[in-house]
C-alpha cells in the first residue's frame, strides 16, 4: 500500500482517534494539503504526515474542560500502551518485562537543570531524585550527591561478592580506592575481614583482621592496646596518653629508627611498669652488636657497662646526687652528694680542698700535696671558763690572764691549741686533761692533744714560739 504524502499540517482539535468517520479521505492521497482541522478523526489505514514547512506538524490539543487523555496508543487488542493525561503525564505499559523503553543514540534527561556530566549519547540525568524500588545495576556510576538505598541491599557493586547490606554494611574481597575526599563511617564501625574482634565493636569502632600499614603519620589520642609485636620505622607520641600496653609475655614493640617523646602537658610522658612477677631487667639498652650497655633492673639497680676504661659516664654542668639528705655545701654545678659511705677501691685524687666533718679512716698510705687535717675554729676562753673544741685547730683569744678548763672529746680526734693573744693561759693537769704538769700557753705557744677514751692527752711539748 502506498503511503500518505505532502499531507501537509493537520491540527486535531477534538479527540484524535476517537470516532470513526468513513471515506473522508481517499485510501491514497499524494497531493498536497493546506492545514487542516478536525474535530474527529479516524484512520483505518496508515496516517503520515510528511511535513512541509518548517511548522509544527502534529497537534493534539485538550478542550476547555479536558480531563481524559490528550493521546493514547493502543494494542490492537485494545490494550493502552502509551498514554499522555492532560497535564503531561506519560505512562508506557509493555505485553512483558522483557520489553524495553529504548532511547538509541540520544540520552535520556529529567528536569531543566545542567548535568555536570556531558551527555553525549546513551546517557540520562535526572534532576530531582531518582527512586528505584527493585535491583538497580550500576556498571560505571559517578555520584556527586546522596545515595538512599531505604535499607535496601545494594550487591555486586563491580564485582560479584562486593554489596551493601540492608543495614549499610559494605562487604568487599576488592580493592577500595579513594582518589579525593573521605571514607566517613558514622554510627557504626569499620570492619576489613571476617575475624572476630576481642573488644566490642560498638560505634565509630574499627577492626581489621590482617595487617595494617600506615606509610604516613599516625595519631593514637587514646590508650593502644598491642598484644603482638610492632614493627615501626619511626614512634612519634605527643601528649601525655600511654603509648602502649603489652598483653602477654611475647608482645613486643620493635623500632627500626627512632622514637621521639614530644610532651604537650606537665605529665610523665614515659612511664615502664613491670610485670606481677617481673624478674627480667626492666630496660636494657644494647649496642649494635647486641652488648648490654645500660640496664635497669625490676628493683631499680642501674648497670653501665663501656667498651673501653677512657669511656666516661659524664654529668655535664648539673651535679651529681646520691641519697636524700640535704647538702651542707650548695650543689651548684658539677659538685657531688653521697648521703651514705663513699667506697674507693683504687687511687682516689682530691685536686681541691678536703673539708671532713667527721671522722675520716685510710686503711694505707695517704699523700696530700697540700695538707689540711682539719679546719680551724676561734675561742675566746674565760678565767673559770670551759673551752668546747668543734675543730681540730682552736685559736684562743683571751682578754686577760684566764686559767679555764676543757671539754670532754670522743676518741681518736686531734687537737692544736694555739694562743693568739699576748695574754697567759693556765691549764690545769686534772679533769678532761691528761698532761706533763701545769701547763703556761703565753702567745703564740702551741700545744699538741689526742683523745684517749674521752680525755685529752698531750702529745709533745708546748711549743715556744
Amino acid at each position: 500500500m502506498k503511503t500518505c504524502k505532502k499531507l501537509g499540517l493537520i491540527i486535531v482539535t477534538g479527540l484524535l482517534f476517537a470516532f470513526t468517520v468513513v471515506g473522508l479521505f481517499p485510501r491514497n492521497i499524494e497531493a498536497a494539503l493546506p492545514t487542516r482541522y478536525f474535530n474527529n478523526l479516524v484512520a483505518n489505514g496508515t496516517l503520515v504526515v510528511d511535513g512541509q514547512e518548517d511548522a509544527v506538524q502534529v497537534r493534539a490539543q485538550g478542550y476547555t474542560t479536558q480531563t481524559s487523555n490528550l493521546v493514547i496508543v493502543e494494542q490492537s487488542d485494545g490494550d493502552d500502551k502509551v498514554t499522555v493525561s492532560n497535564a503531561g503525564a506519560i505512562v508506557v505499559t509493555t505485553d512483558a518485562g522483557t520489553d524495553l523503553v529504548n532511547v538509541q543514540t540520544g540520552s535520556f534527561k529529567v528536569g531543566n537543570a545542567t548535568p555536570n556530566q556531558t551527555l553525549n549519547g546513551e546517557d540520562g540525568f535526572v534532576e530531582g531524585t531518582l527512586e528505584i524500588s527493585g535491583t538497580s545495576y550500576l556498571q560505571a556510576a559517578t555520584i556527586a550527591g546522596t545515595v538512599n538505598m531505604s535499607n535496601n541491599p545494594v550487591t555486586n557493586i563491580g564485582v560479584a561478592g562486593t554489596d551493601f547490606g540492608a543495614d549499610g554494611s559494605l562487604t568487599t574481597a576488592q580493592t577500595v580506592t579513594v582518589s579525593a575526599g573521605d571514607v566517613s563511617v558514622v554510627t557504626g564501625n569499620l570492619v576489613v575481614g571476617n575475624g572476630t574482634p576481642d573488644l566490642t565493636q560498638n560505634g565509630e569502632d574499627g577492626y581489621i583482621n590482617g595487617t595494617f600499614e600506615v606509610d604516613g603519620a599516625t595519631r593514637i589520642d587514646g590508650t593502644t592496646e598491642i598484644n603482638g609485636n610492632v614493627d615501626a620505622d619511626s614512634i612519634s607520641v605527643a601528649g601525655n596518653s600511654d603509648l602502649t600496653t603489652i598483653n602477654n609475655s611475647s608482645g613486643a614493640i620493635t623500632v627500626n629508627d627512632n622514637v621521639a617523646v614530644a610532651g604537650v602537658a606537665d605529665a610523665v610522658q614515659l612511664a615502664v611498669t613491670g610485670y606481677t612477677t617481673q624478674t627480667s631487667n626492666l630496660v636494657i639498652v644494647e649496642q649494635s652488636d647486641g652488648d648490654d650497655r645500660l640496664t635497669v633492673s625490676n628493683a631499680g639497680a642501674v648497670a653501665l657497662t663501656q667498651d673501653a676504661g677512657t669511656d666516661l659516664v659524664n654529668v655535664l654542668t648539673g651535679s651529681l646526687k646520691i641519697g636524700n639528705g640535704s647538702p651542707s655545701v650548695a650543689q651548684d654545678g658539677e659538685d657531688g652528694y653521697v648521703e651514705g659511705q663513699l667506697e674507693v677501691d683504687g687511687e682516689a685524687q682530691f685536686d681541691g680542698a678536703i673539708d671532713a666533718n667527721s671522722t675520716s679512716g685510710f686503711a694505707g698510705n695517704a699523700t696530700f700535696d697540700a695538707f689540711q687535717i682539719s679546719t680551724s675554729q676561734s675561742i675566746t676562753p674565760t678565767d673559770g671558763g670551759v673551752i668546747t673544741p668543734t675543730a681540730g685547730i682552736v685559736l684562743l683569744t683571751p682578754a686577760g690572764e684566764v686559767t679555764p678548763t676543757i671539754a670532754a672529746c670522743t676518741g681518736g680526734e686531734h687537737l692544736i691549741l694555739y694562743n693568739q693573744e699576748n695574754q697567759s693561759i693556765n691549764l690545769a693537769d686534772s679533769g678532761n686533761l691528761i698532761a706533763t704538769g701545769a701547763l703556761v700557753l703565753t702567745q703564740y705557744d702551741t700545744l699538741p692533744l689526742v683523745c684517749v677514751a674521752t680525755k685529752w692527752v698531750q702529745v709533745g711539748p708546748v711549743s715556744v714560739n
